[in-house]
């Protein structure tokens, strides 16, 4: 009995040519950062940087095949959120700690879900994403790191807010952020935020640019230089396109706080999406407070440093995702 073998990559991206062994992002992506006046600061449209990571081709492939989750295969964002460090405004040498009794920090997941008993529930989606200031080589400022196809998280996550205790986020602000956790810095507690919240809108689905709506006779026989068929000449793309912001409050109060209240230097270098669903905060004090259970990271983008160094500024960046 003969045997055939096939393999699909599910693949629509461009292959590293600088690599050894070449790698591939699991889906094509162009990307652009923009600032306040809309002029372009950043276009990436490669994958050096830019992957689809570890646990977004898992979940990819769990979707498609109706596959029940294996959740040893996946590391939580929650679970990895740096304790992180700096110039405090106070002491000048910022003590900063985490909060591991934070109930609203604690790995979320529920029974029956997801990564729960059995996994059976396929609710969760990439509607979320993170921050990070991380994405330069350590040794060689400026000089950005790749990315890899195995990583589970962002090199260093900030917070997109950092408010004190006292004065925490009303219901309205808190409905964009999720993946609340308590900090101390200099001996002052604080509520940080850590994802963000975005509509991924709709498919778009083109023939030359235009709304697709196939028709049978497309999928005739293409054959020689296709003269005579329906798409000849004509091109078919599949995306998805959405804006996500850093506005001129988001990372620059965390920022201050660590760094003696000044914004010298506050830059971004990463950002990820984040695979996950809303349930019920552990946060009993507020009604109607979402927070994000089975929080993985779904893809990471290492960028050229943009900077958040002044009052005021702020960026967005528009991402498309093609299948």
């Amino acid at each position: 009995m003969s045997q055939e073998n096939y393999i699909d990559r599910i693949s629509t991206n461009d292959m590293m040519k600088n690599a050894a062994p070449a790698r591939r992002s699991l889906l094509k992506t162009d990307i652009t950062f923009t600032d306040y006046k809309g002029d372009e600061i950043i276009n990436i449209s490669r994958h050096k940087h830019n992957m689809t990571i570890l646990s977004g081709r898992i979940s990819v492939l769990e979707k498609a095949f109706g596959i029940v989750p294996d959740g040893s295969q996946r590391l939580l964002v929650s679970d990895m959120i740096p304790v992180p460090n700096g110039n405090g405004a106070a002491s000048g040498n910022a003590e900063v700690v985490s909060m591991d009794d934070d109930p609203t920090y604690s790995s979320l997941h529920e029974a029956n879900t997801i990564f729960g008993n059995g996994g059976k529930n396929f609710q969760d989606s990439v509607r979320y994403f993170c921050i990070g200031n991380g994405g330069e080589n350590p040794n060689t400022p400026y000089a950005i790191l790749d990315v890899h196809d195995w990583e589970t998280r962002l090199y260093n996550m900030v917070p997109f807010r950092c408010v004190p205790i006292s004065t925490d986020l009303s219901v309205e602000e808190r409905k964009n952020y999720r993946l609340k956790k308590t900090i101390e810095i200099d001996g002052n507690r604080y509520y940080a935020y850590y994802a963000k919240v975005f509509d991924p809108g709709r498919i778009n689905s083109q023939k030359s640019g235009a709304d697709y709506h196939p028709n049978v006779e497309d999928s005739n026989p293409y054959i020689g230089n296709g003269e005579g068929h329906t798409m000849n000449g004509h091109t078919s793309e599949v995306y998805i396109t959405f804006d996500l912001e850093i506005t001129a409050t988001e990372f620059k109060e965390f920022y201050r706080l660590t760094h003696s209240d000044s914004l010298t230097g506050a830059r971004l270098t990463e950002l990820g999406l984040i695979s996950g669903y809303d349930g019920p905060s552990a946060d009993t004090s507020v009604a109607n407070v979402k927070e994000l259970y089975d929080a993985t990271l779904f893809a990471k983008l290492v960028h050229e440093p943009v900077f958040l160094s002044t009052d005021g500024s702020r960026r967005k960046v528009t991402y498309s995702v093609f299948a």
